[in-house]
């Protein structure tokens, strides 16, 4: 066996020892280069890979520092001995480059190389094309012989195994990572205790799936009506900050585009690009977050550690990944929509018992006069209330009112102006004296900007007057049957527990045996008003009403008035309490 015979033996031994699938891609990318150009004594070797996504060639190693701007870039289509190559399926052997018209010039113009000779060789595993291998000017030699092309294309085919195995194999543990990140999502959901800290598990998930040092969730909060940030990975950034208008992640949940970044410097617009200056790295992902097609926030990673880029596959990955938070995200928000809506039943249901207990018995009849109640609540426990007093044997208050609120603060509020005003009634039969003395007390009580509107009529039997005065209560009405005329009852006066130095004035009418004096609350007039719940409006068709059914007894007057509303809101519920008295004088 001759020397030779045992060099070519040790060259291939050199060759499978150092081109070897169990190197992580980017040595093995390295290796490539470096071995052929040690094999094959030459100034450089270069290494180009197709892309069967886009049909491209790009540059992926190199041993020439002359070459390393062009890592990372596409040689243009159609153009050059690689293209010629992939074409062929054949390799090249050019031992005067600048007498080829095939010779692509471009490269040696951007880097400064010179290229002399080359050899051009395809690499091809499996019947794919995986890209090409050249070798640039030998230095045994002033030109490459039949046998470099032999080794090289040895080189070439072990380097395209290689490759796609390693490729395999690493698309496989990313699948791997892929599921055991799943697995983790899901374990999390079950442990976490809140959303906030299922959230910041997931962050954490994501980063470590993906080897990223910094990540963060931003996710839309409807009741702010901004961007913030739900959990952060690798940052002390406060969770629950706001996220500014004019960054990369906001500018990803307006558009719904993923921004997959190479480079900060020349992959996204230039007022973007001052908003990134503090990365470790160059390269960044920003993909938004979809639930049931609508966008809820945005994931953003930054910062890899082995400093690589970004691919496909990794962004698919944190896609997949965001749908499963997206989904965690919404059965939080479920939950809590529906605790909201327990809670909230719970409160209408204690403030519904408060307003029924708010809400006196009126006796069907004084002296004469009798009394009927018309009473419907709201959707929204309001503040209507309504009282009777018996001030002595010719003489009784009856008052409407309508606390400003809903809910159970309302439905308390209403409570304690109640007994006020009953209270002052007995002290004070005067309803001017009343609305003074009571409006004090209100005053104190009042909290959260609350006050009352109050009509308040006092009914002397004996003299068969009454007397009246308004706290801002909206007009109520005197029905004369005999006459047909209806008269508007008003006197000046503001809202109780706005103003303690407020002044309350009184007016006195007589009236007749067969009179109605109907008092009500303002959701009388709006729910007559139409949807639009115009007051005008609403008085205009009460009037008409009333004097279409002037000689109506009372209950059945509240009837049609019933109806009439019923006839605006059939089915829905009424926007404000419906509270009406009639006094047969």
């Amino acid at each position: 066996m001759s020397n030779e015979s045992l060099i070519d033996f040790s060259v291939l031994f050199t060759i499978n020892e150092e081109i070897t699938p169990r190197k992580n891609i980017d040595d093995l990318y390295d290796s490539i280069v470096r071995v052929s150009t040690q094999v094959i004594r030459s100034e450089a070797s270069s290494l180009l890979l197709y892309n069967s996504d886009d049909g491209q060639l790009y540059f992926k190693s190199t041993t020439d520092t002359c070459m390393i701007p062009m890592l990372g870039k596409k040689i243009p289509a159609n153009t050059g001995f690689a293209w010629d190559v992939f074409r062929n399926r054949k390799s090249l052997m050019i031992n005067n480059t600048k007498a080829d018209e095939r010779f692509f010039s471009g490269v040696d113009t951007e880097t400064g190389f010179n290229t002399r000779s080359l050899i051009c060789t395809p690499m091809m595993a499996r019947n794919e094309f995986v890209g090409v291998l050249e070798i640039v000017n030998s230095t045994c030699d002033t030109s490459f012989s039949k046998t470099d092309v032999l080794l090289t294309e040895i080189i070439a085919m072990i380097s395209a195994h290689a490759i796609t195995g390693r490729m395999l194999y690493d698309d496989l543990k990313k699948r791997i990572e892929e599921l055991n990140a799943l697995f983790e999502l899901s374990r999390a959901a079950n442990v976490a205790e809140n959303d906030m800290d299922f959230f910041s598990r997931a962050i954490s998930i994501l980063s470590d799936s993906l080897h990223v040092e910094r990540g963060s969730l931003i996710l839309y909060n409807e009741n702010t009506g901004r961007l913030e940030i739900a959990a952060i990975h690798g940052s002390n950034i406060p969770v629950g900050s706001p996220v500014p208008d004019d960054s990369v992640a906001a500018y990803v949940f307006k558009t719904g585009e993923a921004m997959n970044v190479r480079d900060v410097r020349t992959d996204i617009p230039d007022w973007l690009k001052k908003k990134q200056n503090d990365y470790s790295s160059q390269a960044f992902v920003s993909v938004p977050v979809y639930y049931n097609s609508r966008i809820i926030g945005v994931i953003n990673l930054t910062d890899k550690k082995n400093r690589r880029l970004f691919d496909e596959f990794e962004l698919q990955v944190l896609t997949a990944l965001g749908t499963h938070i997206a989904s965690v995200y919404r059965l939080y928000a479920d939950r809590r929509d529906e605790e909201n809506r327990r809670k909230l039943k719970q409160e209408i249901n204690i403030a519904s018992e408060i307003q029924r207990r708010n809400l006196a018995r009126i006796p069907v009849s004084f002296n004469e006069i009798k009394m009927t109640v018309l009473y419907e609540p709201a959707k929204e426990i309001g503040g209507d209330f309504y009282d009777f007093v018996e001030i002595d044997s010719k003489r009784c208050g009856l008052l409407v009112a309508d606390v400003a609120g809903k809910g159970i603060p309302a439905a308390l509020f209403t409570g304690t102006v109640k007994n006020i005003i009953k209270f002052g009634i007995r002290g004070n039969p005067s309803p001017a004296e009343l609305f003074r003395s009571s409006n004090t007390y209100v005053m104190n009580e009042s909290e959260y900007g609350m006050f009352v509107t109050v009509f308040y009529a006092m009914i002397d039997t004996g003299s068969k007057s009454f007397t009246y005065g308004s706290a801002g209560h909206n007009e109520q009405i005197l029905l004369k049957p005999r006459t047909g005329e209806i008269i508007m009852l008003n006197a000046k006066g503001c809202p109780l527990g706005i103003d303690e130095n407020a002044g309350y004035g009184e007016q006195t009418v007589n009236y007749d045996h067969g009179d109605l004096l109907l008092l009500f609350t303002d959701g009388l007039v709006e729910s007559l008003g139409d949807e639009g719940e115009d007051l005008n409006l609403g008085y205009e068709k009460l009037n008409m009403l009333l004097k279409s059914n002037i000689h109506e007894p009372a209950e059945r007057l509240l009837n049609i008035i019933r109806n009439a509303i019923r006839e605006v809101y059939p089915d829905n519920e009424l926007m404000d309490d419906l509270t009406v008295l009639a006094v047969n004088l």
